[in-house]
């Protein structure tokens, strides 16, 4: 049995996301039939009906969407061999010989760890994978916000990636 030598900076649970939209799907069908019981009752709770219905719906399109699966990706991890970046049964690893720096990037009150990369030595960025994008263009990939307050990782997690990144020569860490 081997032990994989990573470190995962995000993982989202599947459970979470589960009962999420279980929770979603239930309010937003308890906002409709709220605003059926509404309208029955006639009067001036016709207009607060309308109201229910549209927050009932709103709660149920939100549901859906995340049944879609979003756009986020479902796991990030340092490796050896570079950046890991998964989604449902969708995986790529940005290479180690594309990588060219890290950096801590101070973006609304938080940082965020970001990869720089030349692009043209991985020319086919699967969509997930670009959407991750900053708005300096290709090259540049966010991974995940950390900061002193929740529900951000504490910054023990950058200290972290900052030994991972040196120990493992991933690429320059700067720090912005």
């Amino acid at each position: 049995m081997s032990v994989v030598d990573e470190l995962v900076l995000f993982e989202r649970s599947r459970r979470g996301g589960v009962v999420g939209t279980a929770v979603l799907v239930f309010l937003g069908v308890l906002f409709v039939v709220v605003g059926v019981v509404m309208v029955s009752q006639g009067g001036s709770k016709v207009v607060a009906a309308v109201f229910a219905f549209v927050f009932g719906a709103a709660l149920v399109v939100l549901a859906a969407l995340a049944l879609r699966g979003g756009v986020a990706p479902d796991r990030l991890a340092l490796t050896p061999g570079g950046v890991s970046i998964s989604r449902r049964e969708e995986s790529f690893l940005l290479p180690v010989t594309a990588i060219r720096s890290f950096e801590l990037v101070p973006v609304k009150g938080v940082r965020t760890l970001n990869v720089r990369f030349d692009p043209a030595a991985v020319p086919d960025v699967p969509a997930h994978v670009a959407r991750l994008g900053t708005e300096l263009g290709p090259g540049e990939l966010r991974l995940v916000a950390v900061g002193e307050r929740k529900p951000f990782a504490s910054p023990a997690l950058a200290a972290r990636a900052r030994e991972y990144v040196a120990r493992h020569g991933l690429g320059e860490w700067r720090d912005a």
